[in-house]
């Protein structure tokens, strides 16, 4: 079994919603599922596959991707394709403000025909998009509900929130997350959708105050943490600047391994991703990523919570050592034009 992605939706969620997704490749088909990270969300993963049954009962539009129950965990097919997310930055990094905006408004419609007065799916967001090769759209999650009438561009409103903080770092400099807003509404409907954007939010997190986040670069402590699958996770935390190489040994018993390589977006170049066991025997690391690009050497994270996993471990050491760099060292291959 090969892990190709995890993300464990628990930090700052009420403890009866957390959850963590996988995608795993096992005898060359991929897998996708999700689980309860402790008893009280148990239901929750159940609730999320009747949301599923709701929204395709009161006729959704588009294509929902199909999900079953066994083992107390939702498992959903894998869909093949781009998701939206993807497409969208990649026109912006491309080709700038102007053409991400016009690339939002073609997909305004999409979103906008999955209202309805009785129940929506609030999981209507770029990443939650595949479009396949034949042009079709697949809704891959529906974790969130809303059953009831809600204001209808509510939907379209949290999708642009989400994709603006997860590229923040990017779009800080050009365009604020009010200009993109005013783009798409007036400033009565806007001042709307924050408070239900905010009560959203108080319903589902530890903290009820919350407040429309300012997207820009902050200056804050900056370490690596590193996490041992022991059965209960043993964290480590490591200061340090731009660059960084720990020798990590691994017990035996302890299979997986997760770094977050900072607490906050970076590029970064890896260097050294090796194992040796306890015989001796020297091997390169593959891994699995929350990373918006890589290529194998160099990794672009957004998320304010840049996960690696190593999976496949056993006793011995691994050695992993990397560095900070510049977008632009990256993908100095590609024309990026940010207007």
């Amino acid at each position: 079994m090969k892990v190709i992605f995890t993300k464990y939706s628990d930090v700052g969620r009420q403890k009866k919603y957390r959850i963590k997704t996988q995608i795993i490749e096992k005898n060359g088909k991929k897998i996708v599922f999700k689980e309860a990270l402790n008893t009280e969300s148990q239901q929750h993963i159940t609730k999320m596959y009747k949301n599923g049954k709701k929204l395709k009962k009161a006729g959704f539009p588009l294509k929902l991707v199909k999900s079953w129950i066994k083992d107390k965990k939702i498992f959903f097919d894998y869909v093949e394709g781009t998701s939206l997310d993807e497409l969208a930055i990649d026109i912006f990094f491309s080709f700038g403000k102007k053409k991400l905006f016009e690339k939002l408004k073609e997909i305004k419609p999409i979103i906008d025909k999955t209202w309805n007065s009785e129940i929506v799916n609030l999981d209507m967001t770029l990443d939650n998009m595949i479009q396949s090769e034949t042009g079709e759209i697949f809704v891959i999650d529906y974790e969130w509900i809303y059953e009831g009438k809600i204001e209808k561009n509510f939907l379209f409103y949290r999708l642009l929130s989400i994709f603006y903080h997860r590229y923040g770092i990017y779009f800080y400099y050009k365009f604020s997350f009010d200009e993109m807003l005013k783009e798409f509404f007036d400033e009565s409907l806007i001042e709307e959708m924050k408070k239900l954007n905010e009560n959203f939010y108080s319903e589902r997190l530890e903290t009820v105050n919350i407040n429309q986040k300012e997207h820009k670069p902050l200056e804050k402590v900056e370490y690596l943490e590193l996490f041992f699958d022991n059965g209960d996770v043993t964290q480590y935390y490591f200061d340090y600047t731009n660059e960084i190489s720990i020798n990590i040994s691994i017990p035996k018993g302890v299979k997986v391994i997760r770094i977050d390589p900072k607490n906050m977006a970076l590029n970064m170049k890896i260097t050294n991703k090796s194992f040796i066991n306890k015989n001796n025997e020297k091997r390169i690391l593959g891994c699995s990523t929350n990373a918006v690009y890589n290529d194998e050497e160099n990794y672009i994270f957004t998320t304010e919570d840049p996960q690696i996993y190593f999976d496949g471990l056993s006793e011995g050491t691994v050695f992993f050592s990397f560095k900070q760099v510049k977008l632009g060292d990256i993908l100095d291959n590609k024309k990026i034009i940010i207007e």
